[in-house]
């Protein structure tokens, strides 16, 4: 049975920087910032996280990474995937990174397990 991934999960592209974007503009709310560079061995080095100013709006918030989500490089060739372990902090994901934020946490897992595995990444 094939399930798709949006009937259990949302799916939205990491927090913009540039242009006229929400997180474009400089602000006061300090957050780490998630990129592709930070994923190895499938989780989160977050030793290597950079600390960033955004402003704090509805929008902003939206994109506040959540313990058991899900990071997926999208603009790479190689494909990457982490879990966001509760002991992050608050975070976002850069705009190269797609962010699949399960409808159950207890799904987070079974989600980065599957696209951490061959058949996962193929699909």
């Amino acid at each position: 049975m094939k399930i798709r991934i949006g009937d259990i999960a949302a799916v939205r592209q990491g927090l913009s920087r540039s242009g006229r974007s929400a997180g474009a503009r400089p602000g006061d709310a300090r957050v780490l910032l998630v990129s592709g560079n930070n994923i190895r061995d499938d989780q989160i080095d977050v030793t290597g996280l950079e600390t960033i100013l955004i402003h704090e709006s509805e929008f902003t918030a939206k994109h506040l990474l959540r313990p058991y989500d899900v990071v997926v490089t999208g603009k790479s060739t190689a494909v990457k995937a982490a879990y966001v372990p509760p002991s992050t902090g608050r975070a976002v994901a850069n705009s190269t990174l797609i962010v699949v934020s399960p409808h159950d946490a207890d799904m987070g897992l079974y989600l980065w397990w599957f696209l951490t595995s061959r058949e996962g990444r193929r699909a």
